[in-house]
C-alpha cells in the first residue's frame, strides 16, 4: 500500500488510538500492532521567500492577492487564516488584528501586530475594495475562495523569476525574519500560530506593550532590508 503525505502524518493518531483502546476495561484492542513512524524528513520543503523577490512578487499581483502576500509575509499567518480576516477585526489605534479561534488552525484566538508595509497596503486594499464585504481579503465584491489567488499567484511568481515559490514558503519566511529580528522561538510562534511539543506554556498570551514592542522591532529589520535592496538598485 502506497502511503501518502496525509497518511503518514496519521500514522502516530492511530498508534494513539489502539494504545487508548488497548487501555480500557475490558480492552477493546486485544493485540497491539506494530506501527512503525516513517521517515519524512527527506519530504520537508524548506524554502523561504527573500526580500528582493517578495517585492517582486508583490508589485506583480492582483490587490487581493497582494494584500495577501503583504499579510503572510510579515505575520506567517496562514492563508486559510488570512483570507477570513474581517475588517472590523483590523485595530490600526491597537496596531494588530485579531484572529479568532474559529478562523485559526489550532482553535487558538490569537493576536497578529501590525507594522511596516501592513498598514499602509491594509488601507489601500480597504480603500479599494468593496465596504459591503467584510472580509478583507476579497475580489469583485466578495470573498477570495480557498484557491482564489492560486494562480495569480502562480503566474506573479513565474513573471519574477521564482516560479516554485509557494504560498506556504511565507510561514517559514516570516519565522526567520523573526528569529534574524531577535524574536524568541516563542515569541516567533505566538504570532505565527505555530505549536510545536516543545511549546510548554500553550496559554501564555502577549501584552499589548510587548506586542507593540516586537512589531516596531520586527518593522525596524524589514525596513533595513528595504533600504539594501533600494541601495543595490541603484548602484546597478
Amino acid at each position: 500500500m502506497m502511503l501518502t503525505r496525509q497518511s503518514t502524518k496519521s500514522l502516530p493518531y492511530l498508534r494513539r488510538a489502539f494504545r487508548l483502546g488497548a487501555s480500557e476495561t475490558p480492552p477493546l484492542v486485544l493485540h497491539m500492532s506494530r506501527i512503525e513512524m516513517l521517515d519524512t524528513s527527506k519530504n520537508v520543503r524548506d524554502g523561504t521567500l527573500s526580500h528582493t523577490d517578495y517585492r517582486l512578487v508583490r508589485d506583480l499581483l492582483d490587490p487581493h492577492g497582494r494584500i495577501a502576500l503583504v499579510l503572510a509575509y510579515h505575520t506567517g499567518a496562514r492563508a486559510g487564516e488570512v483570507r477570513q480576516i474581517l475588517t472590523n477585526r483590523i485595530d490600526f489605534k491597537a496596531g494588530r488584528i485579531n484572529l479568532p479561534g474559529i478562523t485559526t488552525k489550532n482553535g487558538k484566538p490569537r493576536y497578529i501586530p501590525i507594522f511596516g508595509d501592513m498598514a499602509a497596503e491594509i488601507e489601500i486594499a480597504i480603500a479599494k475594495g468593496t465596504a459591503a464585504c467584510p472580509f478583507r481579503i476579497q475580489h469583485g465584491g466578495h470573498q477570495v475562495s480557498a484557491s482564489g489567488w492560486k494562480r495569480n499567484w502562480a503566474t506573479a511568481c513565474k513573471n519574477a523569476g521564482v516560479p516554485n515559490a509557494l504560498f506556504h514558503d511565507l510561514r517559514r519566511t516570516a519565522l526567520t525574519n523573526m528569529i534574524e529580528a531577535g524574536f524568541s522561538e516563542k515569541e516567533a510562534m505566538e504570532i505565527s500560530g505555530h505549536r510545536t511539543r516543545y511549546v510548554f506554556d500553550r496559554y501564555h498570551i502577549v501584552s499589548d506593550r510587548r506586542l507593540k514592542e516586537m512589531a516596531l522591532k520586527l518593522g525596524a529589520f524589514i525596513k533595513s532590508k528595504d533600504a539594501v535592496v533600494t541601495e543595490k538598485g541603484s548602484v546597478n
